[in-house]
């Protein structure tokens, strides 16, 4: 993905996946052309085998305005 211009905010994110006593990184948001401000790993949710991702973007401030 780096190789194609996209960054991830949860390269330190720990584990997103839990199979008895091992941790597993499976998921991650990738993003390009915005700013990532805050993101986590939500472990209080349960509901699915993957914990869910969070991620709080922004457009960065250099971008070029677009319109009509």
């Amino acid at each position: 993905m780096r190789e194609r211009g996209f960054a991830t905010g949860f390269a330190a994110g720990g584990f997103t996946m839990r199979r008895g006593f091992f941790r597993f990184r499976l998921d991650s948001v990738f993003t390009r052309g915005v700013e990532v401000r805050e993101g986590a790993v939500e472990r209080s949710v349960r509901g699915s085998d993957h914990l869910p991702l969070w991620v709080e973007l922004a457009w960065p401030s250099n971008a070029p305005v677009h319109g009509p």
